[in-house]
């Protein structure tokens, strides 16, 4: 194989009695092009003819090697699209609880990824129905109607995804609360250890309150345009009445 540490390994376990294991090693072979292959060695004896031999077992795992190396760069892709989403986005467990944040959920909520893990998602928003109870995000009287609490549940239960439920939240800006119009979805999919949902969330409140402003003042220039046909309307028939004395 002209792998020198290798050859090293296998001339020391006959005189040393050693052994060793998840040796990887890469290799071109004929017909079979580049291989990795895994290699275990250990001494054994032959008791019918007295003879000391090495028991190497090979296992080829190229196939393997590719698969993690794709998949690790899948899991590279996905969490820069994660990270540069302009969204604020989080990866909960089916406790709720925060297993991932990215930058844009630690811009809105002024705090770091390490300092919302593991708490849910009321609690890092800071939800005022989470002083409700000791328990936090969940467990107060309102957290039974609250719109995103129960649609993550619905979808770790059905495993499906939900998209652009609006709701209102009321949220800790700066030193007070306010009401904030929200736009969340969420999507299902089995993560390494267990059920995972990631919720999209968005504070829709300034463009929902520009969006009818807009509207009423459609609305009000629709009123003007009836009021001035109407007095247009009303000039008009009084020109072609002839006054009488």
């Amino acid at each position: 194989w002209g792998a020198s540490r290798l050859q090293e390994l296998l001339q020391n376990i006959l005189p040393q009695n050693t052994s060793f294991n998840n040796f990887e090693i890469e290799h071109t072979l004929p017909d079979m092009g580049h291989r990795i292959m895994l290699m275990n060695a250990r001494r054994i004896y032959g008791s019918a003819n007295k003879t000391q031999m090495i028991l190497l077992v090979i296992e080829d795992i190229t196939e393997r090697k590719q698969t993690e190396k794709a998949l690790q760069s899948s899991s590279a892709e996905l969490q820069s699209i994660f990270d540069a989403s302009p969204i604020p986005l989080i990866v909960v467990n089916s406790d709720r609880r925060v297993l991932k944040a990215n930058r844009a959920t630690q811009m809105f909520t002024q705090q770091t990824e390490q300092e919302m893990l593991g708490r849910r998602g009321g609690d890092v928003f800071r939800c005022l129905h989470a002083l409700d109870v000791p328990e936090g995000c969940g467990f107060g009287p309102d957290c039974k109607t609250c719109v995103v609490r129960n649609t993550v549940l619905e979808s770790f239960r059905t495993k499906k995804s939900a998209m652009n439920v609006e709701t209102e939240l009321t949220l800790l800006a700066g030193e007070e609360y306010t009401v904030r119009n929200i736009r969340f979805s969420t999507s299902y999919f089995e993560g390494d250890s267990g059920p995972r949902v990631v919720v999209a969330l968005e504070d829709i409140t300034d463009r929902k309150q520009a969006r009818e402003k807009l509207e009423r003042a459609l609305e009000s220039a629709r009123q003007g345009e009836k009021v001035k046909s109407l007095f247009l309307a009303n000039m008009s028939h009084d020109r072609r009445t002839p006054t009488h004395a």
